[in-house]
């Protein structure tokens, strides 16, 4: 006999499936909740960004023969301030005749 006083234990499908009720879960997939993408930075936030851009990344040069070739290795842009590049990647792409880059086109 239950008693008012002790607890009683739900079975884990009822459980379960009063968590499903409450979060709203359907037998079909809910479609993912992405938040909104960020408003474009406006011109003073660009040039801010591109006055105060540091070296970031690893910047190595090989040279052969009186050429140099660079490799850098990866740009990650997460922040408006790494949009840009630093000094030593600035100099280097402005002596380079040739840009290649790894880059996936099918991400927008």
């Amino acid at each position: 006999m239950h008693r008012p006083w002790q607890r009683r234990r739900l079975h884990p499908c009822a459980w379960l499936a009063g968590l499903a009720l409450a979060v709203g879960v359907t037998g079909a997939a809910a479609a993912p909740v992405c938040a909104p993408p960020p408003p474009p930075p406006g011109a003073e936030q660009l040039q801010a960004a591109q006055r105060s851009a540091s070296d970031r990344g690893l910047l190595w040069r090989l040279s052969k023969e009186g050429r140099d070739s660079y490799l850098f290795g990866t740009i990650h842009v997460g922040k408006l301030q790494w949009s840009f590049p630093g000094p030593a990647l600035s100099r280097a792409l402005a002596r380079s005749d040739l840009l290649a880059l790894e880059i996936d086109l099918g991400d927008p």
